[in-house]
């Protein structure tokens, strides 16, 4: 037994304490988007995932976790595949949803039946949009050279658990929406892997959903002023509730100002100058987001293995196109 003792790996856990930062240029980003918006336009759209590719891969590799960036190695060609198959999909959905509301007048039944099934579509593809385009963002980046990935064995219990919180958002007539975007951050985050480094979502549903209540009703008696702040303290309250792996948590100390300051100064400026401040004001922003993130506590670096989970850019493009990004870029 002593001898067993003496040869066990010893932990080599250390503090950490590493703030989130962004060290990219404006006038770089600048020549980025004028580049690939200039091939985008030529090419009537055809470039576009190629100008989606070069504008993550400026943003994540410009990424810092302290002295460390990440790194984004997906290409164009990949997303190209993925958006064109869900350039299809998006544009049967929508297609149906306009016929339907279109022989409304003619057949009331038919156009309601119509509709209605295409509008399930949509909401229903939703949990796969969202699950692809995080497993194809996540198996795309890595940090010091280990890719984060999704575990899949978790893919249909998150689809199940969809599935059933939006027939139940639908029984209450919304009322039980704060479950189920509790339950899309839990199993997302949950699922999510750094190498073979587990994240976790520590937060109680009560507290969660109480949070959102209270939310709401600020908003609504401030006429929606509150919301920058309403968005804060969700931010601040998902980000202190994830863990990585076992003694490490990350940390957020957003406030209303600067939620505030992040969208009227670029909104402001951007206007004013034709567009022409956007690149700096977007660099500006993304600094001021990622600066109030850290993550602390006691991790083992050379205890992580590389264990990753290669991804169909399909979700990635789908979720542009539906409009969802549970990863705010990062």
């Amino acid at each position: 037994m002593t001898e067993i003792q003496e040869n066990a790996p010893q932990s080599q856990s250390s503090p950490v304490d590493l703030t989130l930062g962004f060290n990219g240029q404006a006038l770089d980003y600048l020549l980025i988007l004028l580049k690939t918006t200039l091939l985008t336009l030529v090419t009537l759209g055809l470039y576009y995932p190629w100008a989606r590719a070069e504008r993550l891969r400026f943003l994540m590799n410009h990424t810092k976790l302290g002295s460390h960036a990440f790194s984004f190695t997906g290409n164009g060609k990949e997303i190209a595949i993925g958006y064109f198959k869900g350039l299809l999909v998006y544009g049967v959905i929508y297609a149906g949803i306009i016929y339907g509301s279109r022989i409304t007048a003619e057949s009331p039944v038919l156009g309601a039946v119509l509709s209605g099934i295409f509008t399930l579509l949509f909401y229903g593809l939703l949990p796969l949009v969202i699950w692809g385009g995080k497993a194809y963002r996540l198996s795309r980046t890595r940090y010091r050279s280990i890719y984060f990935s999704i575990d899949r064995s978790q893919r249909n219990a998150f689809f199940k658990r969809y599935a059933l919180d939006l027939i139940f958002v639908s029984l209450t007539l919304g009322l039980y929406l704060p479950v189920l975007l509790y339950n899309l951050r839990k199993n997302l985050t949950n699922a999510t892997r750094w190498g073979n480094v587990p994240f976790s979502y520590t937060a109680r549903l009560s507290d969660s959903y109480w949070l959102a209540i209270e939310n709401a009703l600020l908003m609504v008696v401030t006429c929606y002023l509150y919301t920058p702040f309403a968005l804060a303290r969700r931010m601040n309250f998902d980000a202190n509730h994830t863990r990585i792996g076992d003694q490490t948590v990350v940390r957020a100390q957003l406030t209303g100002i600067d939620i505030i300051s992040m969208i009227f100064v670029p909104l402001i400026l951007t206007t004013l100058t034709l567009g022409l401040a956007y690149p700096w004001v977007a660099v500006w922003a993304r600094q001021r987001l990622l600066q109030r993130y850290a993550v602390l506590g006691q991790f083992d670096f050379s205890a992580v293995r590389q264990n990753k989970d290669l991804a169909s850019a399909g979700g990635e493009t789908m979720s542009d196109l539906w409009g969802v990004d549970m990863s705010l870029g990062v």
